[in-house]
C-alpha cells in the first residue's frame, strides 16, 4: 500500500473541488497516490539552501533532510503550483519497498505547492530544487515524512523513509484566460459566464456523457485542480455533476466550446464585493471535447441461491469469471469496474456509466468489498451480495441508497495498483 494520507478524494483528486466528478461507492473515496502530506504541522516548501556535502556525496539540509543526486537534469526548476510528473521507490531503513511507480505502472503526477499539500514535506522541500531530468536520492526524517504516526500498516510510527526519484517532466500550472466585464452572460440562477469559443457540435442532457477538460481557480487565482493532474480528459454524466450551476453551464455549451464559469459560492458571503457584481466562489474554465449519450443501465445478474457461496460474515458471492492474475491483499489499491443495485434491480452507481474505472484502497472500503475482493484474481468478475451491516447499515446513504438496504454487486478486478 502506498504511504497515503487518509483523504478525500475522486480518482487523482481532479476536479474535487470543482463537484464534477461523481461519489464513488465505497466508505471512503481512493487516496492520493504516492506519499501524502504528513498530519504534522508543516509550513510553506522551500527549496533547500546550499548545504556542504560529505565525503559520501549526501547533502544535508538545515530541516534536516538529507539528498544525493544520482543525476542532475538540465531542464527548468519547479515553480510553485507546476505539475510534476515523477518516478520513484520507497524503501524503510531495513530496505523493504513500501511504495513504487515500478509496481503502479505508472508514473505519479501532483502539483507541487498545493494546499493542502500532495506530498510529505520531505518532497516538497527537495524537488524544488531539482531540474526536469534529474533523479536524486533522498533519506528523509520522521517530521519530514509521516512523523510519530507513521502510516500504518506500511509505515511504522518515527519512520525514516529512503527514496530514489526521478522528475521526468514539469508542467506550468495553466493561467486563467483574462475576459471582459462586457462579455459576461448572465443566467437566472445567477451563474454568469463567458463563452469563449463556440461550439459546432451537440449540446449535451441531463442524460448525455461528456468529455471534458476543465480548471479551477478561488477568486483570487490561486489554481484548486485541473484535469491536467489526472493525465486525461475527464468523461462526466451530467446528471452526477452535484453543483446545479456547473451543471447548467456545461449544458449551455456544444461540443467543442470552451467556456469560462463564474460560479456563485455555495454560502451567501457576508459581505458584498466593493465594486458591486455579484460575489463569485471559484472560476472554471471548462472545454467540450465530446458529447455522447448516455449507455443502458447495466441489468443486474439473476442467479439461483445454490449458485452462491456464503461467507460466516453473511457475504455472499459468485465467480462469473475467475481470474488469472495476483489477489490483493487488505492494504492493497485495486481498479475495477463496478455496478450496484438495490434488490428490487434498481442501479445506484456504475463506474459503467460513464466508463471510468475507480481505483479504491481495500482498507477503507465497505466491509462486503473489503471481503469479496480479497479472494478475487486479477481479470476476475464477482457478484456479491452484501447484507446492510457489510454495506451502509441503518444509516443508508443519502440520495443513493436506502437505510437497511441489501446490495448486490458485480465488480470485475482490473488491476492491483498498489500491493
Amino acid at each position: 500500500m502506498t504511504a497515503a494520507q487518509p483523504a478525500v478524494s475522486r480518482t487523482w483528486l481532479a476536479l474535487a473541488t470543482l463537484c464534477l466528478v461523481p461519489l464513488t461507492l465505497q466508505a471512503g473515496d481512493p487516496q492520493p497516490p504516492a506519499p501524502a502530506a504528513t498530519s504534522q504541522p508543516s509550513t510553506q516548501p522551500v527549496a533547500p539552501t546550499t548545504q556542504p556535502v560529505d565525503a559520501d556525496g549526501w547533502t544535508t539540509t538545515e530541516t534536516g533532510l538529507k539528498y544525493k543526486d544520482l543525476r542532475r537534469g538540465d531542464g527548468p526548476r519547479p515553480q510553485q503550483l507546476d505539475l510534476l510528473i515523477v518516478n520513484y521507490t520507497g524503501t524503510l531503513a531495513d530496505g523493504t519497498v513500501f511504495d513504487s511507480t515500478d509496481v503502479r505502472g505508472t508514473p505519479y503526477r501532483f502539483r507541487i505547492g498545493a494546499q493542502p499539500s500532495r506530498v510529505i514535506a520531505g518532497w516538497e522541500e527537495s524537488l524544488l530544487d531539482m531540474q526536469a531530468g534529474g533523479k536524486r536520492s533522498l533519506i528523509i526524517p520522521p517530521h519530514l515524512g509521516y512523523g510519530l504516526e507513521g502510516f500504518p500498516p506500511s509505515i511504522p510510527a518515527n519512520a525514516v523513509l529512503h527514496y530514489e526519484i526521478e522528475l521526468l517532466k514539469i508542467r506550468p500550472a495553466p493561467k486563467m484566460t483574462q475576459t471582459r466585464p462586457e462579455e459576461v452572460v448572465s443566467t437566472p440562477s445567477g451563474l454568469r459566464l463567458v463563452m469563449m469559443r463556440e461550439g459546432t457540435g451537440e449540446s449535451p442532457t441531463d442524460d448525455s456523457i461528456v468529455d471534458i477538460n476543465a480548471s479551477v481557480w478561488r477568486p483570487d487565482g490561486l489554481l484548486m485542480a485541473s484535469t491536467e493532474e489526472r493525465g486525461d480528459v475527464a468523461t462526466l454524466l451530467v446528471s452526477s455533476i452535484r453543483q446545479a450551476a456547473i451543471r447548467e453551464g456545461i449544458k449551455a455549451m456544444k461540443a467543442g466550446g470552451k467556456c469560462k464559469l463564474l460560479i456563485p459560492p455555495l454560502r451567501p458571503p457576508t459581505t458584498q464585493p466593493a465594486d458591486g457584481e455579484p460575489p463569485v466562489g471559484m472560476i472554471a474554465e471548462v472545454e467540450l471535447l465530446k458529447v455522447s449519450p448516455r449507455p443502458p443501465a447495466p441489468v443486474m445478474p439473476t442467479l439461483p441461491d445454490d449458485k452462491y457461496i456464503q461467507t460466516p460474515s453473511g457475504l455472499k458471492y459468485h465467480d462469473l469469471k475467475i481470474g488469472e492474475g495476483e489477489t490483493p491483499k487488505p492494504s492493497s489499491h485495486v481498479r475495477i469496474h463496478y455496478t450496484g443495485w438495490l434488490a428490487d434491480g434498481t442501479v445506484f452507481e456504475s463506474s459503467k456509466v460513464p466508463g471510468t474505472p475507480a481505483e479504491i484502497p481495500l482498507d477503507i472500503a465497505i466491509d462486503g468489498w473489503a471481503e469479496g475482493i480479497l479472494t478475487m484474481k486479477v481479470g476476475g468478475t464477482r457478484i456479491l451480495i452484501c447484507t446492510p451491516e457489510l454495506g451502509y447499515g441503518d444509516g443508508g446513504r443519502p440520495g443513493m441508497v436506502p437505510p437497511g438496504a441489501t446490495l448486490i454487486f458485480e465488480i470485475e478486478l482490473l488491476r492491483i495498483t498498489r500491493p
